[in-house]
């Protein structure tokens, strides 16, 4: 038997299934919202990046992960969606590593 895929706070890991492929990764626009994992309801993009302190220099530039129909599944390194997890079936991991400057 297989190890389940792990996460943290670098990485996403959720079902193939719950998602429409292909991801996108694109910059944020205005008005984005995302369900995030644990929280009812949505929340902007905006305030993840300021509650997150995120600096306002890099924000701009920072990458979002999408399914193809544009929902917002990871804001990568800070926020992660709410999607429906199964141990069945074949599973995504995405890796964020930050360039340091």
């Amino acid at each position: 038997m297989k190890e389940p895929l792990k996460e943290d706070e670098n990485s996403f890991v959720f079902p193939l299934d719950a998602v429409l492929l292909p991801l996108h990764i694109r910059v944020r626009k205005a008005g984005d919202r995302m369900s995030v994992k644990g929280m009812n309801g949505s929340k902007k993009v905006k305030d993840i990046f300021i509650d997150a302190k995120i600096p306002k220099n890099l924000r701009d530039n920072w990458p979002i992960i999408t399914d193809d129909k544009g929902d917002i599944l990871w804001v990568a390194g800070v926020k992660k969606a709410e999607i429906a997890q199964n141990d069945k079936g074949r599973h995504v991991k995405l890796t964020f590593s930050p360039i340091q400057n």
